[in-house]
């Protein structure tokens, strides 16, 4: 109880900096934590559609989906990357998580809190003029 208490309690800080008032970001943090999973799709898919379409071949159950923390990304200190990897060793960067979920994961992660991906699903590409996209579930 202590360790998710502990997680509640990092997401609403990081929810009041925001600008969320405290009593909503505690609600909104226990809504996080106690979700089976938090349902999100990775940003920054269009550039990587080779990767996506060698990975729309492969049965969803082969591919581990790693995120890693990207803290001296010039763009955003609370980057989170995704990565998928296949069994025979081959691993290709997806994108990064949306700006609004990374925020409240980072602290998580920086406290060596490593959050479960529950599914990994391409999707799109379905069309030739239609980009191949991706979603995972995320577990805190």
């Amino acid at each position: 109880m202590n360790k998710t208490r502990s997680k509640v309690m990092t997401i609403a800080n990081r929810l009041v900096k925001q600008g969320l008032t405290r009593s909503l970001a505690m609600i909104k943090a226990w809504i996080i934590v106690k979700a089976n999973a938090l349902r999100t799709k990775v940003k920054g898919t269009s550039r990587r559609q080779n990767a996506l379409e060698k990975l729309s071949e492969v049965n969803p159950a082969n591919i581990s989906v790693k995120l890693k923390r990207e803290p001296r990304n010039s763009h955003d200190s609370n980057a989170v990357a995704v990565y998928a990897a296949l069994r025979d060793n081959r691993v290709f960067f997806i994108g990064y998580l949306p700006k609004a979920v990374a925020t409240v994961l980072a602290p998580l992660m920086d406290k060596h809190t490593e959050p479960s991906t529950k599914a990994f699903r391409v999707t799109g590409g379905f069309n030739p003029y239609v980009y191949y996209g991706a979603a995972l579930d995320i577990a805190v």
